[in-house]
C-alpha cells in the first residue's frame, strides 16, 4: 500500500494551487447576471431560503444541484423545515444534527427497500465510505441538512458535511492526531467522524474549525478570500450585503476541502488498484 505519509506530505505541497482552483470554484458558483440570478448559484440559495416560503420548485433544484438527490423527497416538507430554521438561538452543530433527522421523515420509503441512487449520479470513488444513501437508512440527512444550513444560517459557522469533504478533514484529523502523539493507524483514517455507527457530526465540526482557523494563518487562503470578496462586490446581486466575510472564508474552506477530497479519492482508488 502506498504511504499515506508521503501522499499527505505530496498534498501539502499542492495547497497553493488547490486553494486557488477552490476560488476559481467558489467564484463560478457565486456569479450573478444582471438580468437576474442564476438560479444555480449560491446567490440565489441565499436570497431563496431568507424568504417567508420557500417554493417546492426551488426545494427540488437545491437537492439536484447539490446532489442530495439519491432518495425520493416530499418537496413541501422540506421548504417547511427551511422556514422553520430561522429562528433566534439556533446553533449550527445541535441545529444541523436536528435537522438531520428531521429531514428523515421527508423522504418517501420504498417498499422494498431505500430508493436507489438516480442514473447519472456522480461517482464518489473508492474512498467513499459515508454517503447520502447510508443517511437514509440510518435516519440521517447530514449532508442535506448542512448545505441547507449553510445558505439558510449563513450568520452562523456552519460547515458542509459531504462525501468529499470528509475525505480532506479525515486526512487533515489523522495528520493532526499523528502531529499530536496519539496513535494512529493507517488502516484507520476511513473510520474517523463516526461514532455508534452513526454520523459525528459535532467532532466533524470541531475538526472542521481547526482547520478553517488554521487556513485563515495561510497567507496565499487569506488573499483568495479577499479575492472572493472583491468579485463578489463587482459582480453585484444580493450576496455582498446579505453574507459576513466569514461567510466568504468558509465557503471557500469549503471549496477547498472538496478540491482536497477529489484529490485523495484519486489516491486512494490507486491503492486499492495496486494491492489487486
Amino acid at each position: 500500500m502506498r504511504s499515506l505519509v508521503n501522499f499527505a506530505n505530496a498534498l501539502h505541497d499542492e495547497r497553493e494551487h488547490l486553494i486557488r482552483r477552490a476560488l476559481s470554484e467558489a467564484c463560478h458558483w457565486s456569479r450573478f447576471s444582471h438580468t437576474g440570478v442564476v438560479q444555480s448559484s449560491d446567490q440565489y440559495w441565499l436570497d431563496c431560503f431568507s424568504k417567508k416560503t420557500v417554493a417546492t420548485a426551488d426545494v427540488r433544484r437545491f437537492l439536484s444541484t447539490y446532489n442530495i438527490v439519491r432518495a425520493k423527497w416530499f418537496d413541501q416538507g422540506v421548504a417547511d423545515e427551511i422556514v422553520a430554521l430561522r429562528r433566534s438561538g439556533w446553533q449550527p452543530v445541535a441545529g444541523v444534527i436536528s435537522l438531520s433527522a428531521d429531514l428523515a421523515s421527508h423522504i418517501q420509503r420504498e417498499e422494498k427497500g431505500d430508493a436507489a441512487a438516480p442514473q447519472g449520479a456522480r461517482n464518489l470513488g473508492a474512498a467513499e465510505d459515508i454517503n447520502d444513501l447510508n443517511d437514509d437508512r440510518g435516519g440521517q440527512r447530514t449532508s442535506a441538512a448542512s448545505k441547507i444550513a449553510m445558505f439558510t444560517m449563513h450568520e452562523h459557522p456552519v460547515f458542509i458535511w459531504d462525501s468529499l469533504a470528509l475525505h480532506a478533514i479525515k486526512l487533515r484529523q489523522w495528520k493532526f492526531d499523528k502531529a499530536s502523539g496519539v496513535s494512529v493507524r493507517q488502516s484507520s483514517f476511513s473510520q474517523s467522524f463516526i461514532k455508534g455507527g452513526r454520523h459525528d457530526y459535532e467532532t466533524y465540526h470541531a475538526a472542521s474549525s481547526r482547520e478553517y482557523a488554521s487556513a485563515l494563518k495561510n497567507d496565499v487562503f487569506c488573499d483568495a478570500v479577499a479575492t472572493f470578496v472583491s468579485y463578489v462586490s463587482a459582480s453585484g446581486g444580493p450576496m455582498k450585503s446579505m453574507v459576513s466575510e466569514d461567510f466568504y472564508g468558509r465557503r471557500l474552506f469549503d471549496k477547498l476541502m472538496v478540491c482536497e477530497g477529489e484529490r485523495i479519492g484519486e489516491w486512494w482508488a490507486a491503492t486499492k488498484s495496486s494491492k489487486k
